[in-house]
Order: C-alpha cells, then sequence, then structure tokens
C-alpha cells in the first residue's frame, strides 16, 4: 500500500438518489482484486 496524505479534496455538483451512504472516505484502501489485510 501506499502512504501520504489526500489534501484540498472537492466535490462538486454531486447528485445521489436512494442510496444509503452517499460518501464514505475511509483511511483504508485495497485496489487488489483478492482480499487484503486490514491494515
Amino acid at each position: 500500500g501506499g502512504h501520504g496524505y489526500a489534501r484540498n479534496i472537492l466535490f462538486e455538483q454531486l447528485k445521489f438518489i436512494n442510496v444509503s451512504n452517499p460518501i464514505v472516505i475511509d483511511q483504508y484502501y485495497c485496489d487488489s482484486p483478492h482480499r487484503c489485510a486490514n491494515k
């Protein structure tokens, strides 16, 4: 995995219809097609 910070993120003109969690920002990210260990 990577490391560092995400800064100055801007969400504009978003439209959500019938969603439970419109935006979920999580510090844990896994881009593997296989299950990743939760670090």
